[in-house]
């Protein structure tokens, strides 16, 4: 059995837990390997969220619009929306930067009231596109646009093997592969759940392969049907050659056992808060895969996810149907669940 290693890229809310990557660590587990789980989308915000980070972005911004004004030349296109971006983040976001440590904390605190957490999101909400800047595109807690996009392979590729000035990935992942120095694994498995997830996990794979040292790369997860899908369509090599290994959908074969699970979930909170502050955390897990619409799926996840804490916020994908949606429902209210259709409490 191998050393593998699941990492979760970017680009997922700051307090997601993956759920479906701790289920496929689990498994595997059981199934003999030497098993790491790298949180990568909280490191990504750990490093777009700290004050001394956004402080010298702000100050960076500033300066660009002043240099733009004292021009005094109008300006269209690009270039336009570089000044808009810096007017808008110049004027308004400083004075919020002082209330970001008590933001953060209210939207991870379990105890926080439904108005608290709200605020908390609406000042975080201020700081993506301000991590994001210089370069194109717009960042929302949620979301990422970027000028390549995740429906064009050839967008995909492009971005993952060029540089830093359009892919705000590709010094990330360089500095993660630094400090992780020579390989510790033999499989690294990108986990996959949504399409966000599908640029900066090409781009993981591409400075990997650039370093000549890369261990063996499997892309993984729901959503990797839809891109195994894609090259079984195509003809000839496909689109990801060179960048990936191999394709395996929807994981490992077999569901963790509820104990396992908790105990995943739990050490990826203590991880991502510190031991001291994960008893407080209220951390937001999704359940990700399309079976976890089915009621017994749903209650087996359901208690794990129980088990691991003392309070979470748990938002379910749209079932496809309303009668999935009544049978998930009934399954919540006969447990210790709060049910809120439209938004998770």
């Amino acid at each position: 059995m191998g050393r593998v290693m699941l990492v979760d890229p970017p680009y997922r809310e700051p307090e997601e837990v993956p759920v479906a990557m701790a289920k496929a660590a689990v498994v595997l587990r059981r199934d003999g390997h030497d098993v790491t789980c790298v949180d990568a989308n909280q490191a990504l915000w750990a490093e777009w969220l700290a004050p001394g980070f956004l402080a010298g972005k702000l100050q960076r911004m500033a300066g660009e619009r002043r240099r733009r004004e004292a021009a005094g030349a109008l300006c269209d296109g690009d270039e336009a929306y570089r000044h808009y971006r810096a007017l808008r983040a110049t004027v308004g976001v400083p004075r919020l930067l002082a209330q970001l440590p008590a933001a953060r904390a209210a939207l991870a605190a379990r105890t926080s009231p439904a108005p608290e957490r709200a605020w908390a999101k609406r000042i975080i909400g201020n700081f993506p596109d301000v991590a994001l800047w210089p370069i194109p595109g717009e960042a929302r807690l949620n979301d990422l646009t970027l000028t390549a996009s995740t429906e064009c392979s050839a967008d995909v590729s492009r971005m993952a093997r060029g540089g830093d000035d359009a892919n705000p990935f590709f010094g990330f992942w360089s500095d993660w592969i630094g400090r992780m120095g020579s390989s510790p694994t033999e499989t690294l498995v990108i986990w996959l759940e949504a399409d966000q997830q599908l640029i900066p996990g090409a781009t993981l794979a591409a400075r990997l392969k650039a370093g000549g040292r890369a261990p063996r790369i499997v892309v993984s997860g729901p959503f990797v049907g839809f891109l195994s899908d894609l090259a079984t369509a195509a003809a000839g090599p496909p689109w990801w050659s060179g960048l990936f290994d191999a394709l395996k959908p929807n994981g490992p074969e077999g569901e963790p056992d509820s104990d396992g699970l908790a105990a995943e979930l739990r050490s990826l909170v203590a991880r991502r808060h510190g031991a001291s502050g994960a008893s407080d955390a209220a951390p937001r897990v999704v359940a990700p895969s399309p079976r976890t619409v089915d009621p017994d799926h749903l209650a087996s996840e359901m208690a794990a996810i129980a088990a691991a804490f003392e309070e979470t916020i748990v938002h379910l994908p749209t079932p496809r149907s309303v009668a999935d949606l009544l049978a998930i429902a009934a399954r919540l209210r006969a447990g210790p669940w709060a049910f809120c259709a439209g938004a998770p409490r």
